[in-house]
């Protein structure tokens, strides 16, 4: 009856030990879905236009794993899967009927991210919860003044190494839920709004089936002319 009682006992206090120390912050989730909120807030085109463009991000990861997915609709989506041990990434793109992806390496992105300007970090002592995480601040600043300021928002209560290894970003360390992005004369700002504690399966991590495999110049041609579409330009 003892041992009972203590086995209980213990099981009760591992249980309550993990929940103190996540929302201490000092263990973090290696597995799950975070849902953001789109943005942008520089664009130039109409109305119409805007309401076309995808409004929400899923991004879900797991053991160093992530994988970004934008839609609209059954027509347009973009996904990055990245896998950030071996420093790879997947990019996927839709469009009506066409759909192609692209595999990069460590190389290639890095010659991909030198098209960035040099970004200063400078912190900010504020603090506040995005998605329920406990997030630091940091003011980006770009050499190159045609790029706006932008606030970052990160937090070290996600467990996902080397998270923005592929990000201009990638001298923060902590997962980014809040933060812009420009990328084919597109700027978006991303927000965390939500996060679902729940297991994600090994698939969402491969290669999207259906896609036709292309070479980088062909993937960014192609998305160049969807952005320039959508912008109006």
């Amino acid at each position: 009856m003892k041992k009972t009682l203590y086995a209980i006992l213990f099981i009760a206090g591992v249980g309550i030990s993990a929940l103190f120390l996540k929302s201490c912050g000092s263990s973090a989730y290696a597995e799950g879905i975070l849902e953001y909120e789109v943005s942008y807030p520089y664009f130039n085109g109409t109305d119409l236009i805007l309401k076309m463009l995808p409004s929400k991000m899923t991004m879900k990861f797991k053991d160093g794993k992530f994988r970004t997915t934008i839609t609209k609709g059954s027509r347009i989506r973009m996904d990055f899967i990245s896998d950030c041990n071996k420093k790879t990434m997947i990019s996927a793109f839709q469009f009506g009927s066409k759909k192609i992806a692209v595999s990069l390496n460590e190389s290639e992105i890095k010659a991909m991210l030198k098209e960035f300007p040099k970004v200063v970090y400078i912190d900010i002592p504020e603090t506040d919860t995005l998605a329920g995480f406990n997030c630091q601040k940091k003011a980006a600043v770009f050499e190159d003044i045609s790029y706006p300021d932008c606030e970052l928002w990160f937090t070290s209560e996600i467990d996902i190494p080397n998270a923005n290894w592929c990000y201009p970003f990638s001298d923060i360390k902590g997962v980014l839920l809040q933060y812009e992005v420009e990328r084919y004369n597109m700027r978006m700002r991303l927000k965390a709004k939500r996060f679902l504690d729940e297991s994600v399966p090994d698939e969402e991590f491969n290669t999207p089936q259906g896609y036709k495999t292309v070479k980088l110049k062909d993937f960014e041609d192609e998305v160049k002319r969807f952005t320039m579409m959508m912008s109006g330009d």
